[in-house]
């Protein structure tokens, strides 16, 4: 399954929302202008498309994705699951 395929097996519920940014390599959220990306306020309200989120990201490098910025106001519960490896483990001692 290719990651695009994977981004459409999402609800529909969260891909019709234009609640979407491009997620770079750092993770943090970007929207694009004319002159490029820039980084986003997950509190600010011009956020974009899924389907935009899609194009944008796919004429990119691939360390970069699409993102979905929740709001309060959503009904939805998300969990983020990150691969852990030894070298990026939270070390619970700090």
């Amino acid at each position: 399954m290719t990651d695009r395929q994977a981004l459409l097996c999402l609800p529909e519920e969260l891909r019709n929302l234009p609640q979407w940014c491009i997620a770079g390599p750092d993770k943090a959220p970007y929207l694009a202008s004319q002159t490029g990306l820039y980084r986003a306020s997950v509190t600010g309200d011009s956020f974009t498309s899924f389907e935009d989120a899609l194009r944008i990201a796919s004429q990119l490098p691939s360390d970069h994705g699409v993102g979905f910025i929740l709001k309060a106001s959503d009904p939805f519960t998300c969990v983020d699951y990150d691969v852990k490896t030894e070298q990026n483990e939270p070390n619970p001692d700090k």
